[in-house]
C-alpha cells in the first residue's frame, strides 16, 4: 500500500479492534482495495487476533523467548484466572508458572 496515510488509517482499524470480526472486517477491506495480502500484513493480522484472546484471558504481556522458541512468558494481569487454567491445563506439556510469573 504505497499511500501512507492509508496505511496510518489501517493500522489504527487493527490496533483499535475489539473483537475478532472487526480484525475481518479490516482484513476484507484491505483485500477488497488492494489484493491479498503480504505476509508480514498477516502476521499483523494474527497479532492483532493474539492481543485480543490474551486480553480475554486477562494476560497482560506475552513475551517470546530468543533463546529457546519453544519458550512464551505470559504476565498475568488482574482478570488471570483463564491464564492460570491454560497453564494449569498444559503442565504435562511443560507449561508452568515462575516467581517471575503472577
Amino acid at each position: 500500500m504505497p499511500e501512507e496515510n492509508q496505511r496510518l488509517r489501517l493500522y489504527k482499524k487493527i490496533a483499535g479492534a475489539t473483537s475478532e470480526a472487526a480484525v475481518a472486517e479490516v482484513r476484507a477491506e484491505m483485500e477488497d482495495r488492494y489484493g491479498a495480502p503480504p505476509d508480514a500484513t498477516v502476521f499483523l493480522l494474527e497479532a492483532a487476533m493474539i492481543r485480543l484472546e490474551c486480553e480475554r484471558m486477562g494476560i497482560a504481556q506475552l513475551i517470546a523467548s530468543v533463546v529457546n522458541s519453544n519458550t512464551i512468558y505470559g504476565k498475568c494481569g488482574s482478570r488471570s484466572g483463564a491464564f492460570v487454567r491454560l497453564v494449569a491445563r498444559n503442565a504435562k506439556r511443560g507449561a508452568q508458572f515462575t516467581p517471575q510469573g503472577c
